[in-house]
């Protein structure tokens, strides 16, 4: 009985290694000209999108600065990319 007991405690190598994991995890902030690159729209367009909530939201950084989360852009376009698909 104390074993199931000990199974569920966490241990601390345990909290360490999913603490790493965690921290290994990057994400990554794409300013609006990377945007602009990587989806192939101009800034209007990207702004148009973003506030009919077809595009991911932007974070703030700074007062004057926003960016984009690189992997919610990419899941943009891949949901663009199987939309294509589909429709053919």
């Amino acid at each position: 009985m104390n074993e199931a007991h000990n199974i569920n405690r966490s241990t601390p190598d345990r909290d360490v290694a999913e603490h790493e994991t965690e921290r290994n995890t990057s994400v990554r902030i794409l300013r609006l000209p990377q945007v602009i690159n990587m989806v192939g729209l101009k800034k209007t367009a990207i702004y148009q999108l973003q506030a009919q909530k077809d595009f991911p939201e932007s974070v703030q950084l700074t007062p004057t600065a926003v960016g984009w989360i690189e992997n919610e852009v990419l899941d943009w376009l891949a949901k663009r990319i199987a939309s294509r698909a589909r429709s053919a």
